[in-house]
């Protein structure tokens, strides 16, 4: 899951473990303390960060090249585990925060 970021069929998962949906859901339970589904929504969801630095003007290809199927699903993850919608989440960040979510950071010096 953490190398497809997210992106992942939980069917081919079960397939590739051999086991059904159901004891896949009992494993992580018990071993992670989420579900699958919510584990693979939070990798999806880390990667919009370094995506969102590429291009900070355009949400619509942050989504798409995180693997969600529009904009608006990208809002929806972002209110749930950021708690409030990109812009505003954006607009309270602290300076030293928007350095990092620049499209073109500064590299330290050597």
């Amino acid at each position: 899951m953490r190398h497809t970021h997210g992106i992942l069929s939980l069917d081919a998962l079960c397939g590739t473990l051999g086991c059904s949906m159901r004891s896949l859901q009992r494993l992580f339970a018990r071993q992670v303390g989420i579900s699958p589904k919510l584990l693979g929504r939070i990798f999806r969801f880390q990667r919009v960060f370094s995506a969102w630095r590429d291009d900070p003007s355009s949400l619509s290809r942050v989504a798409a090249e995180c693997g969600y199927a529009d904009q608006s699903h990208l809002t929806r993850d972002f209110r749930v585990f950021a708690g409030r919608a990109p812009a505003a989440f954006l607009a309270t960040q602290p300076e030293f925060t928007q350095f990092f979510l620049s499209a073109h950071p500064q590299r330290a010096e050597r």
